[in-house]
């Protein structure tokens, strides 16, 4: 975990600082990885590793307390596969190793939060190659995503519980799959953002479970919180914000355009986890006593 956003060194060298030689470096993000796929229940996907110290990655749309099967097998090479899965926050949950095995399984991996995981596979030892299948397969019900909807050229609406996305036609070229799912509120530092009401885990994919993450034209997002009791908890309406999760800065950045006293809406051509914030300036306020003379 990188403590701050900034410029960091990595340094490389042998164990013992004795021995010499080339080497490979991998380098991925756990929390926002890039050049992923997309893995989906009851579909069986094939990838290469093709040079030592790969890893390929796979991103899952998790419900709460999803338990997974995980399976990822060689079909050709020397590769002894190994698996991992993060949560939403990087952190390791669940592994498969094996030196001496074409074929290793995660039997039984409990998710302990929604949202988007990410899974690695590559080989145990990171030296390795060859070509292998890898599986996902569920052990809970229900599993995956909330909410699922395939969106075309033509466009259309996603509805997803309180949130509303408007696709225009010509937003997505192909046939594009939209995978939403209700996240566990989190207090995620960002600019001008102290308090995460509650967010949504995006995912969006193409053929190929090519992941994407940003339109040809802006959606129009829209949150609706009619349901929440925000005078209650001391809550002005207008300190509430929309903002969508920037991988690069690892915070959230609000953007609203609009509202209408029981929703807010904004438009981007990003495809993000997206949250309903109440902003810091709402919660810096400071009421004195009033004092008589």
């Amino acid at each position: 975990m990188l403590p701050q956003d900034g410029t960091f060194t990595v340094l490389a060298a042998d164990a013992s600082a004795v021995k010499t030689g080339s080497y490979n470096l991998y380098l991925q993000r756990l929390t926002a990885p890039t050049h992923a796929r997309v893995i989906v229940v009851g579909e069986t996907l094939v990838g290469a590793i093709s040079v030592s110290a790969e890893a390929d990655t796979f991103r899952w749309s998790a419900g709460a307390s999803d338990r997974l099967r995980v399976t990822v097998t060689t079909t050709n090479g020397a590769l002894r596969p190994g698996v991992r899965v993060f949560d939403p926050a990087g952190t390791k949950v669940c592994e498969a190793l094996s030196s001496y095995s074409a074929s290793v399984e995660i039997a039984d991996c409990l998710l302990p939060r929604s949202g988007l995981y990410t899974i690695l596979v590559g080989d145990s030892s990171a030296i390795l190659t060859g070509v292998y299948r890898v599986a996902l397969t569920c052990l809970s019900s229900p599993c995956g995503a909330a909410y699922t909807a395939v969106v075309g050229p033509e466009g259309g609406t996603v509805r997803a519980g309180e949130l509303q996305i408007d696709i225009p036609p010509g937003a997505f070229a192909e046939s594009t799959t939209i995978q939403i799912t209700p996240q566990l509120t989190t207090a995620v530092p960002g600019a001008g953002v102290q308090r995460v009401i509650r967010s949504f885990a995006l995912l969006a994919f193409r053929a190929g479970n090519t992941a994407i993450t940003t339109a040809a034209k802006p959606l129009i997002y829209t949150e609706y919180h009619a349901d929440l009791d925000l005078s209650t908890q001391g809550i002005a309406a207008s300190d509430l914000r929309l903002a969508f999760w920037d991988a690069t800065a690892q915070s959230w950045t609000t953007s609203t355009e609009g509202s209408a006293g029981v929703s807010l809406s904004a438009s981007t051509t990003t495809i993000a986890d997206i949250a309903l914030v109440l902003t810091a300036t709402s919660q810096q306020r400071v009421y004195l006593p009033l004092l008589r003379r």
